[in-house]
């Protein structure tokens, strides 16, 4: 490994690590369309509007200014972005995993610590919406325009599949990986089996679902579209689907499991969901439409938006200003 490759064993190294460009995407700006925080809080990675990747270490507050890492991988905007929840092993120990989907109809992934890994999948026929890994990182969910989910083995092998009437938006696994989750633009919410993709579970919620999660328990699965809702699959009882800030007009394209409820985005505003409460919590976060979300598990919340600034916030603050911030790209 050269001294320029990022290591996760010490200090970034001091300026970005600029990965090959295969062909110069069409002139964009800054949006962040995709957040991504690995397992143990150390990188923090964000999809923008020009196809790059950029990733931070947002434990280095206040130092939080550059991003060690900026790959050109795509040529079209990145709009889905997951770490694998097991790091691999290189010759100069652990590192990060992380994927990506693109309007460019690829996949890639990012081997954060072992560049020369890198690979570009192309198993689908239109953008790539929505990227999950299994828990055991044994395999990588995938969701596109072309309304398939593909599962991704580490071997290599591919099980695709027709999963909605319309673009799939939104993936995640269940903890115990025997169940993922899927939703789409026709309006439906999904539970299928990991091992013979069965279809196990169908919610019409009514409208578009952009993101999906599975609580820590995996007996609730959270998501949102112009509402934001959790759902018991398989059961009738304890549906709830509303609109929490009762805004006709607004829609949610981003959510964040956060202990205890779910954050969600309405515009500028980042709404804080409690189960046990009655009202959300309200935090005006962003001037610009707040376009991606990712929670750390020290309870801080990352958000991103169309204008390319990028936030830390603290765990309970509503009013106060972020822990930190920058601006993504160039």
């Amino acid at each position: 490994m050269s001294p320029d490759e990022p290591k996760f064993l010490g200090a970034p190294p001091p300026g970005p690590v600029e990965r090959p460009t295969p062909s110069a995407p069409p002139a964009r700006g800054p949006e962040i369309h995709a957040l991504a925080v690995s397992g143990a809080d150390r990188v923090l990675a964000a999809g923008l509007a020009t196809g790059v990747v950029e990733a931070w270490m947002p434990g280095l507050l206040p130092g939080f200014t550059a991003p060690f890492l900026r790959g050109q991988g795509h040529t079209g905007a990145v709009r889905a972005l997951a770490f694998c929840p097991i790091d691999p092993v290189g010759a100069d120990g652990a590192y990060h995993l992380l994927a990506s989907g693109s309007v460019d109809g690829t996949v890639r992934t990012w081997h954060l610590g072992d560049p020369g890994r890198d690979q570009a999948l192309t198993h689908h026929e239109a953008s790539v919406l929505a990227v999950a890994w299994s828990p055991d990182g044994a395999l990588l969910a995938t969701g596109s325009e072309d309304e398939s989910i593909a599962l991704v083995g580490s071997d290599g092998t591919v099980r695709r599949r027709r999963a909605h009437a319309g673009s799939v938006l939104a993936l995640g696994f269940a903890p115990d990986g025997a169940r993922y989750a899927s939703g789409g633009y026709d309006g439906h919410l999904r539970v299928w089996s990991t091992d013979d993709d069965r279809l196990l579970a169908d919610l019409a919620v009514g409208d578009a679902v952009w993101a999906l999660a599975f609580t820590p328990d995996g007996d609730i699965v959270y998501a949102c579209g112009r509402a934001a809702g959790w759902w018991r699959p398989g059961t009738g009882a304890d549906r709830r689907w509303r609109d929490p800030l009762a805004r006709p007009t607004a829609r949610c394209y981003t959510a964040a499991v956060r202990p205890g409820g779910l954050a969600t985005s309405f515009g500028g505003d980042v709404a804080l969901i409690d189960v046990a409460a009655a009202e959300p919590r309200l935090r005006r976060a962003h001037a610009a439409p707040v376009s991606a979300l990712a929670n750390l598990r020290d309870g801080r919340l990352a958000s991103g938006d169309e204008a390319g600034r990028l936030c830390i916030w603290a765990a309970d603050d509503q009013a106060g200003e972020p822990l930190a911030q920058l601006r993504a790209g160039p």
